[in-house]
């Protein structure tokens, strides 16, 4: 090596993990090499042979670097990067470009030092960058495990294996390992690593070992609330995760779910007025003590909690301010301006409360009304939340509600006495902020599942400048969340290349798709029945469903192999089909029910194999239509001798072909379609089954409208972030003669081969999914007390209810409360094609009123047409096995003031499973 002046560059440069690389850097007379050109690059590596000795030697491949594009050569030549300007051969020696080519090499982080050296060379500048490389870890390896496994721990540390070693991320990853073996109830783990030579290897490579001392298990033994005094500790107690150890909990302790805790005990104070309160000596909130220590058995550490609060006084609200509205955002010619009196509509909490019968019964007693209202704190961030949300609807998405606090103390009598009370009034300012339009979006956490599956369910389009939109942002989240396929969906606003572009991140945690199950189902009007079900509805990872379902049981056998398609040509059309077989046990009323007033029933069996096809198309967000084709071959077989004449007339003829198409338009507006707390889905359907037009041994056209709406009125407070639920629906089915009768007449005599089958006739009774087409808790559709004319199925229903819907655990487990109204109607012209036996019953039934055509609906008392139900129940949600259990009491309506229901019976008791509407 040339003796010459020497330009050693060296600096501090900091790794993604900001650790500090030493890096000498000697300048010597650097204006005499500033400007020169590059000649010739050399990377040399620095091979350490002793404490105080290295030796130099050529670095021909640095390990793991893809910045080089040659890296089997000694003068290699840095790649492109666009966020770099290292120094190139040919070009001109600077000081900056020495600077970017020391950040270039330590951006991958595989180095710990780097020196460059410059010296004349063929008139222009040589360069050689001495790179001392961090050793690899060819393993991760733990140590004293036992009560949790490896492969819950490897995703908690940094450092893996095939990577440089750095001791920052080694640190980093134990408070990992520790919090993970806190949440697992083994809060006294002690660990400890060591770091040591690869001895297979001559490379330099390093082995990691974790050494973990698990310790004996925690639990919670007690909790006690200090100071809780105008809102009782059992009540703060009830909403905790966090539970002491007993008969049903078993006390276990995790670090972040009592940090939530806390957060939803100071939420609960300050929801009910205590704007002041918050905990006290924040460090002895958690201990460990010995628990029992004269028992050497059972003398083990338990977990000791104990939260001091400090309430403070009960505010009230007293109005808001708002100040800072233009009235410019948004258009007015489409109604959609923002102005000061919309946003003072959307308030939530107001200083006056509305009047309500216990207070005029109060005031009636003679107590004081107390009109005060509280100053609720989750009322006033829904509030601020509304505003900034109305505004980011229009684009103005940086638009800030800031909020100031004054409070005034006054008098008031309540209730005979003066009491000193505190008035809360907020001042909202509002910065409007500019218009924001989108940017790009990105899309983190799909590994299974394909990045233009979640793609295509964003509303916001990217590159073509779109105007911010919070509602399309919040039914994105809504439509991605809804495919199934991930646990989470969060996304996130980030800044853009502009002051007034933003980049949107869509983050995802996908969850498993795919199912193989084995189970039983239950039925009390069907029996038992075992099933199996083999699918995946993310087939692929391509948002594709297939299935198959094979069930059997004594009353049906059955087998389904579904396909669906959820986009075609990147539109958002649907294509579902499927292929079915089914071998089902009809029961029906006897022959000679009507005559002999037997309440014996009859059976026989309907063989039926089909396929269905068709598309369907989403649009406007909400809306969609579809289109559905089923074809099917059915016929009766084995009835019983005391089956009704039609069944012996259908199994005479054969196969009977039965040719549908099913046209359906509907507008969901949900936010959860597993679990909805609020919105509308409503649509109507209609299926066209043969005419003149599709053929086949069946002709009728069948209207089907529906709607059920979804209310969230209250959350409890024990549960903040699930809402109890309100939803009522309104359902209906009308079956009427097919199109152009004549001519369908002079293809098939309806009287010798009846155009609507008696398994297609209607039937009433039961919770969802129990085989009948209409809901009615607590009624069963082949027995007493409903009509006989309604047991024989008859060719229009109506119905409609409601449910409240308290969340014991949100995702699994919900108590029910409910209301359920259902009726049925004949129709003449249908009539014409039954037997007399069952023409007998209807005449019998209208003549006591319990039985109507249609057609008369407006001359029928409906409230005592109806048939009612109320009661309680429970759905657990158990994976591709829900289990539903229904306490229903039958009424009628008998129309007295006090007792409009007159309740039939006692309690039925309902159960089924398999259900897969919730």
């Amino acid at each position: 090596m040339k003796k010459g002046l020497i330009l050693i560059i060296a600096g501090a440069a900091v790794t993604v993990a900001t650790v500090a690389l030493v890096v000498t850097s000697v300048i010597s007379a650097p204006s005499k090499y500033e400007g020169k050109i590059v000649k010739d690059i050399e990377f040399v590596g620095v091979k350490k042979l002793g404490i105080s000795k290295e030796e130099i030697v050529p670095l021909r491949v640095l390990k793991g670097m893809s910045i080089l594009k040659d890296e089997f050569t000694t003068n290699a030549q840095f790649a492109s990067n666009p966020e770099y300007d290292p120094l190139y051969l040919n070009q001109p020696f600077t000081q900056t470009k020495v600077r970017d080519t020391i950040k270039l090499l330590f951006a991958k982080g595989n180095l710990y030092n780097v020196r460059i050296e410059a010296q004349e060379y063929g008139g222009g500048v040589r360069v050689k960058i001495f790179c001392e490389e961090r050793p690899m870890v060819s393993q991760v390896v733990f140590k004293g495990l036992d009560k949790v496994q490896e492969s819950d721990l490897k995703e908690k540390v940094f450092v893996k294996a095939g990577s440089p070693f750095r001791q920052d991320l080694l640190d980093r990853s134990l408070p990992e390992i520790k919090k993970k073996y806190f949440d697992s109830g083994l809060g006294n783990c002690v660990l400890s690593y060591k770091v040591e030579p690869d001895k297979s290897k001559d490379d330099g490579s390093v082995i990691v070992t974790i050494i973990v001392d698990e310790g004996e298990e925690l639990r919670v033994a007690k909790i006690t609330i200090l100071g809780a005094k105008k809102i009782p500790a059992y009540e703060l107690q009830a909403f905790m995760d966090t539970k002491e150890k007993g008969l049903l909990n078993e006390g276990m302790f995790k670090q972040e779910e009592f940090k939530t805790d806390k957060e939803k005990i100071l939420m609960y104070y300050k929801q009910n007025g205590y704007l002041d309160a918050d905990f006290a000596d924040e460090q002895d909130q958690v201990s460990f003590e010995w628990g029992d220590p004269e028992n050497k058995e059972t003398r083990t550490r338990s977990i000791y909690l104990t939260l001091k609060i400090v309430e403070g006084e009960r505010y009230y609200f007293d109005g808001y301010h708002l100040t800072g509205v233009t009235g410019t955002v948004g258009h007015k010619d489409k109604g959609t301006d923002i102005t000061k009196e919309k946003i003072e509509k959307m308030y939530e909490l107001r200083p006056q409360k509305e009047s309500s019968p216990v207070d005029f019964a109060a005031a009636a007693l003679g107590i004081d009304d107390d009109t005060d209202v509280i100053c609720d704190n989750t009322l006033f961030e829904k509030d601020r939340h509304a505003i900034s949300f109305l505004y980011a609807s229009e684009g103005h998405v940086f638009a800030r509600v800031t909020p100031s606090k004054k409070v005034e103390e006054r008098e008031k009598v309540v209730n005979g006495k003066k009491v000193k009370r505190k008035y809360v009034t907020y001042d909202l300012d509002v910065y409007e902020g500019a218009e924001a339009h989108i940017e790009k979006i990105f899309i983190r956490g799909c590994k299974k599942t394909k990045e233009y599956v979640v793609r295509r369910e964003v509303l916001m389009k990217e590159d073509v400048n779109e105007l911010f939109d919070s509602y399309k942002v919040q039914r994105t989240r809504e439509n991605i969340y809804n495919l199934g396929f991930f646990k989470e969906v969060n996304i996130e606003m980030r800044p853009g290349s502009t002051s007034e572009k933003l980049n949107i991140l869509i983050n995802v945690e996908e969850q498993p798709t795919g199912s193989i199950s084995l189970g039983g189902g239950y039925g009390t009007s069907t029996g038992f029945s075992i099933f199996t079900d083999l699918g995946d509805k993310n087939f692929m990872g391509r948002g594709e469903a297939v299935n198959l379902r094979l069930e059997y049981g004594p009353q049906k056998i059955s087998g389904t192999l579904s396909y669906t398609m959820p986009w075609i040509f990147n539109l958002p059309v649907s294509f579902e089909t499927a292929v079915y077989y089914s071998l089902t046990t009809v029961t029906t009323t006897t022959l000679f029910a009507n005559y002999t007033g037997s309440t014996d029933t009859s059976n026989y069996k309907v063989s039926t194999i089909g396929y269905y096809m068709g598309p369907t198309y989403r649009f406007w967000h909400y809306y969609s239509i579809g289109v559905i084709w089923d074809d099917s071959w059915s016929s009766y077989l084995d009835p019983t001798g005391n089956c009704p004449d039609e069944v012996f007339t259908t199994q005479e003829l054969g196969m009977q072909e039965k040719r549908k198409l099913k046209l359906r338009f509907a507008r969901n507006t949900l936010d959860n379609v597993f679990y909805p707390t609020r919105g509308i889905n409503s649509s109507i359907t209609v299926s066209f089954v043969g005419g003149t037009i599709l053929g086949g041994n069946s002709h009728w056209i069948r209207y089907d409208p529906g709607v059920e709406m979804f209310y969230t009125p209250f959350h409890l407070p024990f549960l903040p972030k699930y809402p109890c639920v309100f939803e009522f629906r309104a359902n209906g089915s009308f079956i009427t003669a097919p199109l152009d009768i004549s001519k369908v007449e002079s293809m098939q005599d309806r009287f010798d081969d009846p155009w609507l089958k008696l398994e297609d006739r209607l039937t009433i009774g039961g919770p969802p999914g129990y085989g009948t087409s209409a809901v009615l808790r607590g009624w069963e559709p082949n027995s007493s007390p409903l009509p006989v004319s309604w047991q024989n199925g008859l060719f229009d229903t109506i119905t409609y209810g409601s449910e409240f819907r308290v969340p014991i655990h949100p995702q699994y487990l919900w108590f029910v409360l409910f209301f359920d109204a259902g009726s049925m109607w004949t129709d003449r012209f249908w009539e014409d094609n039954m037997t007399d036996e069952e023409k007998y019953a209807i005449a019998e039934d209208k003549s006591t009123g319990a039985v109507a055509d249609i057609r008369d609906i407006g001359n029928v008392n409906l409230l005592r047409y109806f048939r009612y139900s109320y009661g309680f129940g429970f759905k657990i949600q158990i994976p591709m096995m829900p289990l539903r259990f229904w306490f229903a009491q039958k009424a009628l309506w008998n129309g007295q003031q006090n007792a409009p229901f007159k309740p039939i019976g006692g309690l039925t008791f309902q159960f089924s499973i398999g259900d897969i509407q919730f």
